[in-house]
């Protein structure tokens, strides 16, 4: 049905690009049923899908009568283009971005909305988690623990950036956003085309301008991996983008705007998928990736590194990138670009007070082990993983004698460490691509080694 939006009140705007998604499209679209119908208009921005993706959203919103616009890109454009054409056609004076293959808690669009409306607030940030397409498990959003630091117990806060600069440290995706309309227009706030990793660059640019944050502690958003024609399975160059990202973050003029704490929330940020793009990279462009990005956050100002090698939530992991990027110690970032641990020179003073949290860095390290796995992020996998496997074994044998020495860490450690090889271990057996039956083989294989080596 063709609704006319001219003279219609409309709260919210929810801008969708879509391509080729119509084994998903239907889901997405009904997980949006509690939405206010009479206020809310749904944005579809289809980038040349070749599939009945268009077809089956234009139907489920007739059918379900849902204000709406629904608009063919001239060519394909990438979703930077199909969201900054969602941002030109809104009519709601909030807005919001969300993905054609994820899932949507749509009844906390009201609570929000009203708060928005109540207290002049610009930004509304909910709570996210993701879930396995193929397993339908749920996990954690990897801003967990900034997210609890942030709200402790608190089922809502109201805020500025000034006063909690970790909010820029969040994840940046969109989809578990609302935006004051006017704020994003106002400020030329947009998403770079023709690059992925787009979410970044709109939030940092949006931290510049933002002056009343809502955060509620709800998860409206569960976002969909593990699925073919994903980001996680674009082909090699694509990683690059995000060097051509973090330029830009690096270039934006008016950081003076914000705190030196919020400020470098948002590199470290970009440092996070910097590292990750160079872990899932071509195994032959790593170097050069490695170089690239230090070159990028070589030209920060020294103090910024500083600033967020002394936030209280990172993990050991963490600080060692930071202190490598600081050292620009390209050997070490090689290292961690093909699966390894930063392993820097400890402080003999502070040796006895670090190598229980290295313990517990193990943990980390088979958790990202598995998240390569499970998620197929790694396109040159093989070497990614069992460059992992080698490092795990390499550091176990490392703190071989605080194993001995330690009964309560190496109790706890060992139940944890075994617990996720045997997480592993079924995630491996799952699998059923007979290419990658050798690899699976070679896992499993190492993980037995690791278990009888801690037992």
């Amino acid at each position: 049905m063709n609704i006319s939006l001219n003279d219609i009140n409309i709260q919210l705007s929810i801008v969708i690009p879509t391509f080729n998604t119509e084994n998903y499209i239907n889901e997405t679209l009904q997980s949006l049923l509690n939405i206010n119908k009479e206020r809310t208009e749904i944005i579809i921005i289809d980038d040349c899908s070749s599939d009945q993706t268009v077809a089956i959203a234009k139907n489920w919103l007739d059918r379900n009568h849902i204000l709406n616009q629904i608009v063919i890109n001239e060519e394909n454009r990438g979703p930077s283009y199909s969201r900054n054409r969602g941002i030109e056609l809104a009519k709601g004076k909030y807005i919001t971005f969300f993905d054609s293959d994820d899932i949507c808690i749509s009844s906390c669009y009201d609570k929000a909305l009203q708060a928005m409306e109540n207290h002049n607030i610009e930004l509304c940030i909910f709570g996210a988690k993701s879930f396995d397409h193929k397993t339908q498990d749920v996990y954690e959003f990897p801003d967990n623990a900034i997210w609890k630091e942030i709200l402790k117990d608190d089922d809502y806060k109201i805020t500025t950036l000034s006063r909690e600069p970790l909010i820029s440290g969040l994840a940046p995706n969109m989809m578990n956003k609302i935006y004051k309309t006017d704020t994003i227009r106002n400020n030329n706030i947009n998403f770079p085309q023709g690059l992925i990793f787009e979410d970044l660059y709109f939030y940092a640019k949006s931290m510049l301008s933002i002056k009343k944050i809502l955060l509620i502690n709800e998860d409206i958003l569960l976002y969909r991996v593990n699925r073919g024609g994903q980001l996680t399975s674009l082909n090699n160059a694509k990683y690059n983008d995000i060097i051509n990202i973090s330029s830009k973050i690096v270039e934006l003029d008016e950081i003076e705007s914000i705190s030196e704490k919020a400020w470098s929330n948002l590199i470290g940020s970009a440092i996070r998928l910097n590292v990750w793009c160079s872990e899932n990279c071509h195994y032959n462009e790593k170097s050069s990736f490695v170089e690239k990005s230090i070159e990028i956050f070589g030209s920060l100002p020294g103090r910024v590194l500083e600033t967020y090698k002394n936030s209280n939530t990172l993990t050991l992991w963490e600080k060692n990138i930071i202190i490598c990027y600081q050292d620009k110690n390209k050997q070490v970032l090689e290292v961690v670009a093909e699966g390894g641990y930063p392993d820097l020179p400890s402080n003999n003073s502070a040796e006895s007070e670090q190598d229980t949290k290295i313990l517990f860095e193990l943990r980390d390290m088979l958790n990202s082990l598995i998240s390569q796995q499970r998620d197929g992020w790694a396109n040159d996998r093989f070497n990614v993983l069992n460059e992992k496997i080698e490092t795990i074994k390499t550091s176990i044998i490392h703190y071989e004698d605080l194993f001995k020495t330690n009964n309560n860490t190496n109790n706890y450690t060992l139940e944890k460490i075994e617990e996720i090889l045997l997480s592993l271990h079924h995630e491996s057996q799952n699998k059923d691509t007979d290419g990658n039956s050798l690899l699976y083989e070679k896992i499993i294989k190492s993980v037995n080694d690791i278990k009888n080596k801690l037992k």
